[in-house]
């Protein structure tokens, strides 16, 4: 009786749904009557949320959102090339700037110690001071030639000629040197870059020693030393 009974109920839920398709009316059997054993232990299927096709369309990128988004990013690529250009010029300054006094040391330190070594200096400028000095050793010296062979001298020229420091020698039998700016062998570049050269005695024995160079940026560097010659010490 059991078995007959669940199958009348059975059709009778099958027979609803039939009416119900029908006439657009939900049955009141299609919410209380169902088939023992059918759908029992079924799994709940969670519901598919279909989407619009206006909807499936909002997940891609608009043309306004494209050309922001590439304007923003050319603003933030100007900003970073400054910034990099900033510390390049920066770090090309320091580098001309140590360069530059660097040469005017050597040069100053290669002036000073033949001064301190001589015997006398001339600065052939009336006043005391000029842009070239002499020096006169009291013994005879040699310079190697790079062609070979070598140069005895006892006289000694710095002087500023085209940006240039040169240095140039003579063999002078005495004193008072008949061709002071004649006559020079040598001419060696000591220092290059540099705007000017002053040389002076501000008294006996003392000798000061100024060199000024521009460096590309166009700032100007001085060294100034002063040279106590060992004769008069």
């Amino acid at each position: 009786m059991a078995g007959g009974r669940a199958g009348h109920l059975w059709l009778l839920s099958r027979w609803g749904r039939y009416l119900a398709a029908g006439s657009g009316r939900s049955s009141p059997c299609l919410l209380r009557c169902r088939r023992p054993g059918r759908l029992e232990g079924r799994p709940k299927v969670a519901p598919v949320l279909k989407l619009s096709g206006s909807q499936q369309g909002d997940k891609a990128f608009t043309l306004a959102e494209v050309i922001i988004a590439v304007m923003l990013l050319a603003l933030v690529m100007a900003a970073a090339y400054q910034a990099f250009s900033a510390v390049d010029t920066s770090w090309r300054r320091g580098e001309d700037r140590i360069d530059a006094q660097q040469n005017l040391r050597i040069a100053a330190d290669r002036i000073a110690r033949e001064v301190r070594q001589s015997g006398t200096v001339t600065v052939p400028v009336v006043g005391n001071s000029g842009s070239e000095i002499q020096i006169r050793y009291s013994s005879n010296r040699s310079q190697p030639q790079e062609g070979g062979g070598s140069i005895t001298y006892n006289k000694v020229r710095f002087y500023l000629s085209n940006g240039q420091i040169l240095r140039g020698v003579k063999l002078l039998a005495a004193e008072p040197d008949p061709y002071p700016s004649a006559n020079w062998l040598g001419n060696n570049v000591v220092a290059y870059g540099v705007q000017s050269v002053t040389f002076s005695q501000p008294a006996k024995g003392l000798v000061v020693i100024g060199l000024t160079t521009e460096s590309s940026g166009g700032n100007s560097y001085t060294v100034e030393t002063t040279v106590r010659l060992r004769a008069s010490e």
